[in-house]
């Protein structure tokens, strides 16, 4: 998987979990996979992204910016890149749709989740 769609793929993936009020990210895969997307944020100014994504997981821009920087620290620690990767193939209650286009809207409806809509 390239890397820029590895991060925004694992920000999107790790947003329900963050909605849940912390309890769905306290165990399992969420936590799994937020411990692996917050280990490269080191310096104070990547971990004030990594607190604004937590505070605010629906808000758009600081989704952006957590997948804007994830990207960039993806490319500087491959390792991390692949156990992200390896994490988001194996588990099926994590879903990733990619789609590509112009105008093109993806659904799917996965049972007490939210649902985002963007174009």
């Amino acid at each position: 998987m390239l890397v820029e769609l590895l991060a925004s793929s694992a920000i999107s993936a790790v947003i329900p979990f963050l909605t849940k009020g912390g309890e769905a990210i306290a165990s399992g895969v969420g936590k799994d996979l937020w411990d692996l997307i917050k280990k490269p944020f080191k310096s104070p100014d990547e971990k004030v992204i990594v607190k604004q994504l937590t505070e605010k997981p629906e808000d758009h821009e600081s989704q952006k910016a957590a997948a804007k920087k994830l990207y960039e620290l993806l490319q500087e620690h491959p390792d991390i890149a692949r156990q992200i990767e390896i994490l988001l193939e194996k588990n099926p209650s994590i879903i990733i749709q990619n789609i590509q286009g112009n105008g093109n809207i993806g659904i799917h409806d996965v049972k007490d989740s939210n649902i985002t809509i963007s174009r």
